[in-house]
């Protein structure tokens, strides 16, 4: 190889690199979003299970995927955001027995993308301890 190949060589080379770095091949639409910026929600969590007691619910699920990761789960009861966690369960401590409540886990990206599970039902027993009723 001469000197004015390896002039050339290093030329196509750069432009290469320039072009790679800009994130076009040149010509395109100057007004595209080339940020980089996360759009993509994440999957919704699945498998939802719940345990119940007297005094609270504890859900627990499959963990969400996402393309750039979960940053957090909020957790609704009857469409009212009651708290949220990084883990792949929750503990609802403010229930009522002998009550009925609708839960959705939702999964939250670091960009604030979010994606809800199907609703489960769940019912918090009665006290059966209370006793007789006394006249």
């Amino acid at each position: 190889m001469c000197i004015t190949d390896l002039l050339k060589l290093f030329r196509l080379l750069s432009l290469s690199v320039f072009l790679a770095a800009c994130g076009s091949g040149g010509g395109g639409d100057s007004s595209s979003d080339q940020s980089g910026a996360d759009t993509e929600a994440p999957m919704a969590v699945s498998d939802v299970t719940s345990t119940t007691s007297l005094q609270s619910v504890t859900l627990s699920w499959r963990a969400a995927t996402d393309n750039v990761g979960i940053d957090h789960y909020q957790i609704t009861r009857d469409g009212v955001e009651i708290g949220t966690t990084d883990s792949t369960s929750f503990t609802d401590d403010g229930v009522n027995e002998n009550s009925d409540y609708t839960y959705r886990v939702i999964a939250v990206d670091s960009a604030g993308n979010s994606t809800a599970s199907g609703a489960i039902q769940v019912s918090v027993p009665a006290n059966s301890n209370s006793g007789p009723d006394i006249e």
